[in-house]
């Protein structure tokens, strides 16, 4: 009885002390339970890119490999008692990184396709469109960073093209309506002959004068339709809901940078006419 008692204590001891060491081996440091936790969220990520039905394999082969990283740590950890678990971190949030740039590539793409919809009785969509397909390919083989900058260059192409279309009309317009009433009047047309033929005869420099006017005229109208460009872009952003946030910033720096170019063009053009001026009056004052 009394030997029954010892071997027993023995294995009670035995099994406390089996459990002891399991227990030590199974217990993970806080970097790793804090790396294991950003796995998680990475796992959650791939989750919903696969019910939101997004190409997943790019994500898949990255937290397979920090899941590699991660059991390798934990075992230089279990066997040395240190480890690095920023390698899994990093990958993990890139993983979640991907997932939050797909939603919104996803997104872009949508908007940019209700922008060539609604552009397209206005303006030539064939080159915009071409870059929004090859972009929603990209999504499709998880190139995001591909199909952002395909996107940002459709933007691009739209504005340039609204902007030289609405231009074209506006000249073309005001050509038709000055040659409509010249031909309602041709005694339009004889005093304007006789007009050049007066100005030809008092020489070049009033020729060029008038011509630099007719330019700063152009500019100025060139302005005036995008600034209205402009006004329409900020209602389809803030009030309309038709452009991305991507969309409106390239919109905005590229009228911007054409509106700054012609407001440097003015100043320029009004200093040459005066410089011409001045020429007029000294030749004036010799005579």
């Amino acid at each position: 009885m009394k030997a029954q008692s010892v071997l027993a204590i023995g294995a009670i001891a035995l099994i406390l002390l089996s459990s002891a060491v399991f227990s030590q081996a199974d217990i993970l440091s806080s970097g790793a339970i804090a790396a294991k936790s950003d796995m998680a969220l990475a796992k959650n990520a791939i989750v919903e890119m696969e019910s939101a039905g997004f190409n997943t394999t790019r994500v898949k082969d990255l937290f397979q490999t920090t899941q590699q990283l991660f059991d390798a740590q934990v075992a230089y950890e279990k066997s040395n008692g240190t480890a690095s678990y920023e390698a899994v971190a990093e990958k993990s949030q890139e993983i979640v990184r991907i997932k939050n740039l797909a939603f919104q590539i996803s997104d872009e793409l949508n908007a940019l396709r209700d922008v060539l919809e609604d552009r397209k009785k206005e303006i030539d969509i064939t080159e915009p469109m071409e870059l929004y397909t090859s972009a929603k390919a990209d999504l499709d083989a998880e190139r995001y960073e591909g199909a952002r900058e395909k996107i940002a260059q459709a933007y691009s192409r739209i504005t340039e093209i609204e902007a030289g279309t609405t231009t074209s009309r506006v000249l073309t317009d005001a050509s038709k309506t000055v040659f409509q009433r010249a031909r309602e009047s041709w005694k339009g047309i004889l005093i304007t002959a006789i007009i050049i033929a007066i100005a030809f005869s008092f020489g070049f420099d009033r020729i060029w004068i008038y011509y630099k006017k007719i330019q700063m005229e152009r500019l100025t109208l060139e302005k005036k339709i995008i600034e209205d460009l402009l006004e329409r872009t900020q209602n389809d952003y803030f009030n309309k809901g038709k452009l991305s946030e991507t969309g409106y910033h390239i919109k905005i720096k590229k009228y911007g940078e054409l509106i700054r170019d012609i407001n440097r063009q003015l100043p320029l053009i009004r200093e040459e006419i005066e410089e011409r001026r001045g020429i007029l009056g000294k030749k004036a004052r010799k005579k």
